[in-house]
């Protein structure tokens, strides 16, 4: 299993980016552990002051906050389509609203801004430039403190905010209803020992590598030809002063050769012997995996580059063996030199 996980680097933090209010925001991914479609939520007599309720998930009831009430913004209203970053501190887990995902990216440490502390804190610890605009850094601690402690001004009732039409109740409830199923089958002591998957598609199909190798995420690249290479390489991309080798995943895998419907969506491999990413049809979902779960006998027929076959939120994914795909023979012109 260390071999399938283990890849690292002190020098870069992966941060996942979100849209909230349109702005940016973004928070360490080893405090992510899901991020899901805003399910129903359940309201007891009681509940802390700044919650906007609460969610059973992985056999617990967490607390669910809406960061846009300590800014001077208007609070739009929830829909179907309003995301859920379920975050985890040491000892605690708790979930934060967002409008959307909008990246993953690696940030160089000493490259982040650290802003000057005041007498009452602030929700953001830090700042962060990235292609010409500003992300606000959210630090999971401060802000589990800050939301437990620090009193929101806005008088709105917070069931108002969520939509009343039929289809979109239906739909809420649905996805509370799968999450209570999964917690009570859930295994309490795993919740603070899983391992980060991302997934995408391929062709309508669902895969997931673990977070491990995913060194960012890149949208809106321009691919260039990269003449006499494998048939599987799509081309070079050139990002912050380097260029990484694009494989054609679906190629890669012996997929149908449909054309992928968005080919800026690259994942960029976290690596210390290629510079490569992996085009995508949509990257979608980050989620966490037990080694149970991972390690399933649910795939019984042994095929290159696959490492296991699982159902998650419903949902058949097929999980690639990142060893397996980057000490592939493939990967090699002769003994000695890399394809790339």
């Amino acid at each position: 299993m260390a071999n399938l996980m283990d890849n690292s680097d002190n020098k870069h933090d992966l941060y996942m980016v979100f849209n909230c209010a349109n702005t940016k925001y973004a928070v360490n991914i080893d405090n992510v552990i899901e991020v899901m479609k805003l399910p129903a939520l359940e309201y007891p007599q009681r509940i802390p002051n700044n919650s906007i309720g609460l969610l059973k998930y992985d056999n617990i009831m967490v607390n669910i906050f809406d960061i846009r009430f300590y800014f001077d913004i208007k609070i739009e209203k929830y829909n179907i389509y309003t995301k859920l970053i379920i975050l985890k501190t040491d000892e605690s887990i708790f979930g934060i609203i967002a409008q959307d995902i909008d990246d993953i990216i690696s940030i160089e440490k000493d490259k982040i801004q650290l802003l000057p502390s005041t007498e009452e804190k602030s929700l953001i610890d830090s700042i962060y430039s990235f292609k010409n605009e500003s992300i606000n850094i959210l630090n999971a601690y401060t802000l589990e403190d800050l939301l437990k402690n620090k009193t929101n001004d806005k008088k709105t009732n917070i069931k108002d905010l969520f939509p009343d039409d039929k289809a979109s109740i239906q739909k809420f409830e649905e996805r509370a209803n799968y999450l209570k199923e999964k917690s009570n089958s859930t295994n309490l002591q795993n919740i603070f020992t899983k391992e980060k998957f991302l997934a995408f598609t391929l062709n309508e199909s669902n895969y997931c590598m673990n977070l491990n190798y995913v060194k960012e995420i890149v949208k809106n690249a321009k691919i260039s030809s990269l003449p006499c290479s494998a048939d599987f390489v799509d081309g070079l991309i050139a990002l912050k002063g380097k260029f990484y080798t694009i494989i054609n995943l679906k190629s890669f895998l012996g997929l149908k050769k449909q054309d992928y419907k968005n080919k800026k969506n690259i994942i960029i491999i976290n690596s210390e012997e290629f510079q490569l990413g992996f085009v995508v049809d949509e990257i979608y979902e980050i989620f966490e995996l037990t080694e149970e779960e991972i390690f399933n006998d649910h795939f019984l027929n042994a095929a290159p580059f696959i490492f296991n076959e699982i159902v998650k939120n419903e949902k058949p994914y097929t999980i690639l063996d990142m060893p397996d795909i980057l000490n592939s023979d493939k990967m090699v012109i002769d003994d000695e030199k890399p394809v790339f």
